[in-house]
């Protein structure tokens, strides 16, 4: 399929490149489609609510989504390997996500600045969470890290500040900087044992207060 412009989308060889309808509240993706373009929904999706993606898509590009501000929900496929930075940007209304193991890299901004976002499925497979991956999510209250991370971004959680536990797998060997700073309720932080993070880092580096926040090591 190739330069077909049909109910105000423009799909160009089974890449969805753009939406030009304002008033759409509700897509669905055909199953022809393997990728989406870098800020196909940016600019004029601002009603959009919902999004049925194709289920052969294999990549969403930067920005995809970005300030699609009612979008509720969007259910990623098996098939997706690759997120853009900040496909998912300012997306205010999400509330859910489930990161497919499909995934190997939760890039960086992917989720910044998703206020409603209380639920978070990360999938075993992932290897890397990126800097400001879920940068101010304000209604996200506990994560659970997969085994299969081995890399955690700086500022990955920072302002999440309804945060109340996380767990660390020893997998994870690369950690930067501020991830927890803003997280005022984080009660909980279980590290396994073998994991390459030191108290000392995850009270100094992490801005964690270690007079609200409890962190134990966990044994496997």
């Amino acid at each position: 399929m190739s330069n077909v412009i049909k109910d105000g989308v423009l799909i160009d060889n089974n890449v969805f490149v753009k939406n030009y309808d304002k008033k759409k509240r509700s897509i669905v993706i055909p199953s022809s489609v393997t990728e989406i373009s870098d800020r196909a929904f940016m600019e004029n999706s601002s009603l959009l609510q919902h999004i049925e993606l194709s289920s052969n898509l294999k990549g969403i590009g930067k920005y995809a989504f970005a300030s699609c501000k009612r979008l509720k929900e969007i259910g990623l496929p098996k098939s997706l390997t690759e997120i853009g930075v900040g496909a998912f940007k300012w997306c205010k209304s999400l509330n859910s996500i489930n990161i497919p193991s499909s995934m190997k890299v939760v890039e960086a901004d992917t989720f910044y600045g998703c206020f409603s976002l209380k639920e978070v499925m990360l999938s075993f497979g992932i290897t890397k969470i990126g800097d400001s991956a879920f940068y101010y999510c304000t209604s996200l209250k506990k994560i659970v890290i997969p085994e299969s991370v081995t890399e955690i971004g700086s500022f990955a959680f920072a302002w999440c500040k309804k945060l109340e536990e996380v767990t660390i797998p020893k997998s994870v060997k690369i950690i930067g900087k501020r991830i927890f700073v803003g997280c005022n309720k984080l009660k909980v932080i279980n590290v396994y044992k073998g994991s390459n993070i030191s108290l000392r880092e995850l009270i100094e580096q992490f801005d964690v207060d270690p007079l609200k926040t409890t962190i134990n090591i966990v044994d496997d």
